[in-house]
């Protein structure tokens, strides 16, 4: 199978019976339901506890994978439905000119609703994800709807991707950089995401494009007392050894789901070699996203997509200010970023 490489010493790897196995090393990738998986422990996590994940998955290979997100999406995990059927998930694809031969790592897929709709854009989807029954469901999803082009497996180890050098035309981050840190204690939170963004840059072909769905440090939603997703008002905002002291006095746990500034962004990405960066406003949020507004051009009251985001009143008269100064793309909740290989 010369789709996936060994992610430890990146051989060739040849598909037995129940596992892919390495040419060079001998180390063997167990197949599950189809699957490869290439970490060597099993994690779980998620919208849903194990044993629900469980039932859902029997569920929708008796019933379908839409009647399964139908009745375990009741109630308070709707928002699980919009996760996967949302055809806005893969609106951020405007930015970057696809031509349709592209092959693309959707790295941190989950349920796979950004697989799912990149899957009708280019010719492959490589999904990725550490939970191995998120990317179950996704492989049952592809095949109940005879999706042909996408080749989900299950990896923990973002740092040594299963895949061979210059592999992707472009890679996906949607809602995935920020948690980097949480798997790699053994690095500082910058380290990580130095690293991690290395991996990247190894596997994207020269011309090709990073996609980050993210949040902003300094987001109007953190500067009026927000909490994010340590659990912390005002988390990213507070330097980060403040923030850190009161993660383990509140939480006893360190600070390690970081977002940054725009600068700081810019920063990571240049040091990690990537260039011709791009900043957009994803308008309601990077998941769901009607609306790409450029922060790098200026910005244009009269113009229908920004009109209607800002409104009308104080609110009109604030952002349009702001966007004139230049000052908006510092405060946005979310970015949208495109960075490229060079």
């Amino acid at each position: 199978m010369n789709k996936f490489c060994c992610p430890g010493c990146k051989g060739a790897l040849t598909e037995g019976t129940s596992a892919l196995v390495c040419t060079a090393c001998n180390v063997e990738y167990p197949l599950q339901d189809g699957l490869p998986c290439f970490s060597q422990t099993e994690k779980y996590f998620g919208e849903y506890s194990k044993r629900e994940m469980e039932a859902m998955i029997e569920f929708a290979k008796q019933s379908g994978w839409r009647n399964a997100l139908d009745e375990y999406a009741k109630g308070q995990k709707e928002f699980v439905k919009d996760l996967v059927l949302d055809d806005r998930r893969g609106n951020f694809s405007r930015l970057v000119n696809l031509n349709g031969s592209e092959r693309v790592l959707d790295l941190g897929c989950g349920f796979g609703g950004v697989s799912l709709q990149l899957a009708k854009q280019v010719k492959e989807v490589f999904s990725l994800d550490a939970s191995f029954h998120r990317v179950s469901f996704l492989n049952i999803a592809s095949q109940q709807d005879k999706i042909t082009n996408i080749f989900p497996a299950c990896h923990e180890d973002v740092v040594n991707l299963p895949y061979p050098d210059e592999y992707f035309d472009l890679i996906s981050l949607v809602g995935v950089f920020e948690y980097i840190p949480l798997s790699y204690p053994q690095y500082s939170t910058r380290e990580a995401h130095n690293v991690f963004l290395r991996e990247l840059y190894r596997v994207l072909k020269p011309g090709g494009v990073l996609y980050l769905g993210t949040k902003n440090r300094f987001g109007w939603q953190y500067l009026a007392g927000g909490f994010d997703h340590n659990g912390i008002r005002f988390g990213p905002v507070l330097p980060r050894l403040v923030a850190d002291a009161i993660s383990r006095v509140a939480h006893h746990k360190p600070y390690r789901i970081i977002v940054y500034s725009h600068r700081e962004y810019k920063k990571l990405l240049a040091m990690a070699k990537f260039g011709d960066l791009e900043f957009y406003w994803p308008y309601p949020g990077y998941q769901h996203p009607d609306a790409m507004v450029s922060m790098d051009k200026a910005f244009d009251i009269d113009d229908k997509q920004i009109a209607a985001i800002i409104g009308t009143g104080f609110k009109k008269g604030f952002l349009a200010l702001l966007g004139r100064l230049g000052l908006l793309r510092y405060i946005v909740p979310h970015y949208s970023i495109v960075a490229k290989k060079f």
